[in-house]
């Protein structure tokens, strides 16, 4: 089982994560009860507020549980996603403020397919590649402000003062592909079955994590 760090715990996590990965064997990410008959508001946009997608599990891609404001993050995992066409932001049980899940939906899904809903907390997307962002990485298999979604979280010994250190806890676990360090000498190991790749990064808002209070980096960088 993945495991997640609450940042207002004293343990915090590399990037709030406790992260599971599975398919259909996850119950439909829609709850009918929770169906409202008020107006989605779009706003010109390619995701909206309060809004739910009917499907059915064999279009579950994948369901990732994030921390409460990674909502972008989960619409870049959509668009970098080839077999995505839409997503739903969710929390993972009613009546909590997090983790949310962050499910990714596959087949032909559009806003029509929304229906609204009267958790103020739910969100729903169809994919927009415009909402990628550039992982800095500068020649480098590190780079600051990158998250890894994919994969379990383990949280490293406490105090790991510098990227070099994180890096080398990684290269000594065999399932290790990737980690992510923070200033603040946390030190959080991804592992995966499958090696991460540069694809596999993305970048969370700088409101949340600003430039320079978190990096991510490969197996080995």
């Amino acid at each position: 089982m993945a495991l997640y760090w609450d940042q207002k715990t004293v343990v915090l996590p590399i990037i709030c994560l406790w992260i599971t990965s599975y398919y259909a064997a996850k119950a439909e990410p829609i709850n009918a009860t929770e169906e409202s008959t008020a107006k989605i508001f779009w706003n010109g946009q390619k995701w909206a507020h309060r809004c739910i997608f009917h499907v059915n599990e064999t279009q579950i891609l994948d369901i990732y549980t994030l921390s409460h404001w990674d909502s972008d993050v989960c619409g870049q995992a959509c668009a970098s996603d080839g077999n995505c066409t839409a997503y739903a932001w969710a929390p993972s049980t009613p009546n909590t403020e997090e983790p949310f899940e962050c499910t990714l939906l596959s087949g032909n899904i559009s806003e029509t397919d929304a229906k609204s809903s009267l958790s103020s907390a739910r969100m729903c997307g169809l994919k927009d590649a415009s909402v990628l962002k550039l992982v800095p990485w500068n020649g480098r298999n590190w780079a600051e402000g990158c998250v890894f979604i994919k994969g379990e979280f383990r949280n490293s010994r406490p105090g790991t003062a510098t990227r070099e250190e994180c890096s080398r806890l990684c290269s000594e676990q065999a399932d290790c592909s990737g980690y992510h360090w923070r200033p603040a000498q946390l030190c959080g190991l991804v592992l995966t079955e499958s090696p991460l790749v540069k694809a596999d990064a993305l970048m969370p808002s700088e409101k949340n994590y600003p430039r320079g209070s978190i990096l991510c980096g490969l197996r080995g960088s």
